[in-house]
């Protein structure tokens, strides 16, 4: 029979010990590089008469940032340009109210941007940076029939009381086209207005970083009409979760642009990664701008009451 040796414990501790790096091993790692640029995001919906922008610089993975303010960029030039290249406008410096979305640049239109169905250039240029510029075109008005409220849909564990908003989309042929759902409340009675918490059992509709918004495309019914049915939440009157009488529920639709669609599912993806910690792959964001980072979007809005059933 082999006999078992045993190791004093106080001779193993010395032993491991002894090994400075048995327990903790210190790997020096050189931050990786990256190349200075300008980071934009400009939206544009064609009913709006007000512009804004937020433009930037990025930094280094290992850089600390006090705060996103510190990393606005000023000085840069801002414009819009239609296909000919004629600047629409010129956008100015303005001091941002807040910190979570700190736009930095403005344009007061005369009137509606419009533009549907026309192709628009963003262009910002700042000393030390390199130009960077993005292209989308505007989107047409979604076209929408018979949106009809009932206030009295049911109970759902998510959002609790709701009612049903049902509408048709009629879906332009032979395109990719991009929805952006959303559902307005008035209350005259309460005097409170809110986009509601909405959602919905059907498998074509995605979530949305906007917690308060649907995405839909047409990959499965280009062309046709497609009926739509939406959970609204009710808000709580007293002690009740209900809609009270004389609430308007409004349909808000937007056709946006596929790079909207696709940064906002990017986004969205990239959040839960984040909560989720080391437990999946970080997720890329989608970004339009050439020679920098960010976004530039287009939507077109359509805001439609529903009837009562």
């Amino acid at each position: 029979m082999k006999k078992i040796r045993y190791i004093p414990l106080l001779s193993l501790l010395i032993l491991l010990t002894a090994c400075e790096d048995f327990f903790r091993t210190t790997v020096e790692v050189d931050p990786p590089s990256y190349v200075k640029g300008i980071a934009v995001n400009l939206y544009i919906d064609d009913s709006d008469t007000v512009v804004y922008a937020m433009v930037s610089h990025n930094t280094g993975s290992l850089e600390t940032v006090r705060d996103r303010k510190s990393l606005l960029l000023p000085g840069a030039v801002v414009t819009v340009q239609d296909e000919k290249g004629d600047v629409l406008f010129v956008m100015d410096t303005i001091m941002p109210a807040n910190d979570v979305v700190p736009v930095n640049f403005v344009a007061y239109l005369d009137s509606a941007f419009g533009g549907n169905g026309r192709t628009f250039t963003l262009e910002v240029i700042h000393p030390g940076y390199e130009k960077v510029t993005a292209t989308q075109t505007m989107p047409h008005k979604p076209e929408v029939s018979h949106p009809l409220f009932n206030p009295d849909g049911g109970f759902d564990d998510y959002i609790g009381h709701y009612g049903i908003l049902s509408f048709t989309v009629h879906d332009r042929p032979g395109e990719e086209n991009f929805y952006a759902v959303r559902v307005y409340v008035e209350d005259p009675v309460q005097e409170f207005n809110y986009f509601a918490s909405i959602v919905t059992d059907d498998p074509l509709f995605e979530t949305s970083y906007d917690w308060d918004a649907l995405l839909l495309t047409d990959k499965t019914f280009d062309g046709e009409a497609y009926p739509v049915r939406i959970k609204v939440a009710a808000i709580f009157a007293g002690d009740d979760q209900t809609f009270p009488p004389g609430v308007r529920v409004f349909l808000d639709i937007r056709e946006i642009t596929k790079d909207m669609y696709l940064y906002d599912r990017t986004l969205e993806k990239a959040m839960e990664a984040r909560d989720l910690g080391f437990y999946v792959e970080p997720v890329q964001v989608w970004d339009n701008i050439d020679h920098g980072f960010g976004l530039f979007g287009m939507s077109a809005r359509r805001v439609v009451l529903a009837g009562r059933e």
